[in-house]
């Protein structure tokens, strides 16, 4: 590993201010509760609401469901992702915490996918419009 030469350090230190303000950053306010509420229903709805269309449409009937419900999960990355955004948006969790929330909700779309796919196998399975 190379060690910085004494003059670059002079250099890098010549360019650090010794003013310590924060730079100008302008925050928005996040939404009222029930405007984030509505918007992680919308984004759930629509993650489930493809899911069991995609159960219905890529179930064999022959086929382990977890594999199927694999597929399924594939088939709704978009939603999946946009579920992801709508309930960590506003939280300050950092990228770790988005994927646990995304681990959890990954996990909880498999078993939904799963059952939805063994609904559609025994016709019960109603997707609504």
């Amino acid at each position: 590993m190379r060690r910085l030469s004494p003059l670059v350090l002079l250099a890098l230190a010549s360019c650090v201010s010794n003013e310590t303000h924060a730079p100008s950053v302008e925050r928005v306010a996040a939404p009222s509760l029930d405007v984030i509420k509505a918007e992680q229903q919308a984004a759930t709805k629509a993650y489930v609401f493809c899911l069991m269309r995609n159960a219905r449409d890529l179930d064999d009937r022959r086929s382990d469901p977890g594999s199927i419900a694999t597929g399924v999960q594939s088939a709704c990355a978009r939603e999946f992702d946009a579920n992801v955004d709508a309930h960590t948006r506003y939280l300050s969790i950092g990228l770790d915490g988005r994927e646990k929330v995304a681990v959890v909700l990954r996990r909880e779309g498999y078993a939904a996918a799963t059952q939805f796919v063994l609904k559609h196998r025994n016709g019960t399975l109603v997707i609504p419009k």
